[in-house]
């Protein structure tokens, strides 16, 4: 997934909102693999997420 902020100097996002955009997302598909399901569990253990360059 990619995301390009407004501001260069930003380095991180809030984990929380990342989940929620991943759950909203795949809404869609009835039977998400295990894997995903412990990336978005994952996900919301955390208070931010690193941003990493394109």
């Amino acid at each position: 997934m990619g995301f390009m902020p407004e501001d260069d100097s930003v380095a991180e996002v809030s984990a929380e909102l990342v989940a929620a955009f991943l759950r909203r997302y795949y809404t869609v598909l009835p039977n998400k693999p295990a894997a995903w399901n412990e990336v978005v569990e994952g996900l919301e253990a955390k208070s931010t997420v690193a941003l990493l360059p394109l």
